[in-house]
């Protein structure tokens, strides 16, 4: 069964392979404030982690867009997420506060595809996959339902390996049902 929805004239779906090898408009990385612990930045180059490094400073601690580098999107949505930062703080929170920022950060790109890790690196140890995908179609669809209407054109969350694709899919049904939308699909 293919892992696929369109909700609010937004596709979402679900890809299994390297998110690194992802062509998109742009790649969401909730990650800690730590470039060197961004894989994406690692692997986009020089170039990216310069961006990065000036961005990070001047966003506040919110979401912030570099360039991709040597990766095949066009922009990385850097999505500060201090996961494990403080022992009493709810970590599911502050990935669900660190989605919520790239997904309006991906909104000025309009319209956008734009791509999830199915395990985003700085929650991993501390949520089990099925809390993550939990947040992260939570997370997608208040986003989606809230005015005004939004242009995300396209998400998709990347799985690293079978298992995680199907913990994706099974969420991914969970929370859109199978109704048409408004367009018809």
């Amino acid at each position: 069964m293919l892992g696929l929805r369109r909700y609010k004239k937004t596709q979402i779906d679900i890809w299994q392979g390297d998110i690194l090898a992802f062509a998109v408009d742009a790649m969401i990385s909730p990650t800690d404030a730590s470039p060197l612990k961004d894989a994406l930045i690692l692997a986009a180059g020089p170039e990216a982690l310069k961006a990065w490094r000036e961005g990070h400073n001047s966003a506040g601690g919110g979401a912030f867009i570099t360039t991709a580098g040597s990766l095949p999107a066009t922009h990385i949505i850097h999505a500060p997420c201090e996961i494990g930062a403080k022992d009493d703080s709810d970590q599911g929170a502050l990935l669900r506060d660190a989605l919520y920022d790239a997904f309006l950060t991906a909104e000025s790109l309009s319209p956008c595809h734009v791509s999830c890790p199915g395990v985003p690196l700085a929650a991993q140890l501390l949520l089990s996959h099925q809390e993550i995908a939990e947040i992260y179609f939570s997370e997608l669809k208040k986003f989606l339902e809230e005015p005004p209407s939004r242009d995300l054109r396209r998400v998709t969350f990347v799985a690293n390996d079978a298992t995680m694709y199907d913990i994706l899919q099974h969420h991914l049904f969970l929370r859109f049902s199978d109704e048409l939308d408004e367009e018809g699909f």
